[in-house]
């Protein structure tokens, strides 16, 4: 586990590569936080992700300046 006791902040993190990243870094240890426009993709995303860091959610839409 090469990142348990660190945070993680992954931006567009619901989806595609951002949601292999989240899998990946959880699976790993670390606590991650997702930064997304879509919780119903986090929902989705996170039924399926694997045991190790915790995974949250935060709403931000990084095109509304």
């Amino acid at each position: 586990m090469r990142f348990q006791g660190k945070t993680v902040l992954v931006t567009g993190g619901a989806m595609g590569i951002g949601a292999a990243t989240v899998r990946r870094l959880a699976s790993e240890g670390a606590s991650v936080i997702v930064a997304d426009c879509t919780e119903e993709a986090f929902r989705a995303m996170s039924a399926d992700l694997p045991d190790g860091g915790e995974v949250g959610f935060q709403f931000v839409d990084l095109a509304d300046p």
